[in-house]
């Protein structure tokens, strides 16, 4: 199941999450720059913390809603920068994820670049704009991905993914 949020966050949260990302950035703690490469060059992006943690609380209850109430537990936050030449290839996410939430935080690129998703055999696909989310739930089973980013060298888009994973009970029987 596939949902687009729009005005998840609000542009003031945006500029905030933005300014938290850069001062990280500039540190490099937690840097994950292994993730990947754009023009034989890493980008930079890092495990959330803090105000970025805090979305997974604050977002559960909407996640929650349109996972048909059932119950879910934080996973994990996730920030990356995108620059000219950036692909995000065709994967489904890890099994310990399985509800995904893509948020661009910023953007200053001029054209589109929307994250692609197949699901029922359907290719579909969304630009997501600043404050925008588009919602993967079952990320573990469904194949999703963005084309090249080509833009400008001083362009680039912030995007925050947030991960959490369906609670599930197993009823154990007394032998």
């Amino acid at each position: 199941m596939i949902h687009f949020l729009n005005n998840l966050v609000s542009p003031d949260n945006c500029k905030m999450l933005v300014s938290e990302f850069r001062k990280q950035q500039k540190t490099r703690i937690n840097a994950d720059e292994t993730h990947l490469l754009v023009n034989n060059e890493t980008t930079y992006g890092f495990k959330g913390y803090g105000e970025f943690d805090k979305l997974l609380d604050s977002l559960k209850p909407i996640i929650t809603d349109l996972n048909g109430n059932k119950k879910i537990k934080n996973v994990n936050s996730f920030v990356r920068e995108y620059k000219n030449g950036s692909v995000l290839k065709k994967h489904v996410d890890r099994d310990d994820i399985g509800i995904t939430l893509s948020i661009c935080l910023f953007s200053n690129i001029r054209n589109e670049w929307p994250l692609y998703a197949e699901y029922d055999n359907v290719e579909i696909s969304h630009n997501t704009n600043v404050g925008d989310g588009l919602l993967i739930i079952n990320s573990h089973e469904i194949t999703h991905w963005r084309d090249k980013l080509i833009c400008d060298e001083n362009e680039c888009v912030i995007q925050l993914f947030l991960h959490w994973k369906e609670i599930s009970f197993i009823k154990k029987s007394l032998i």
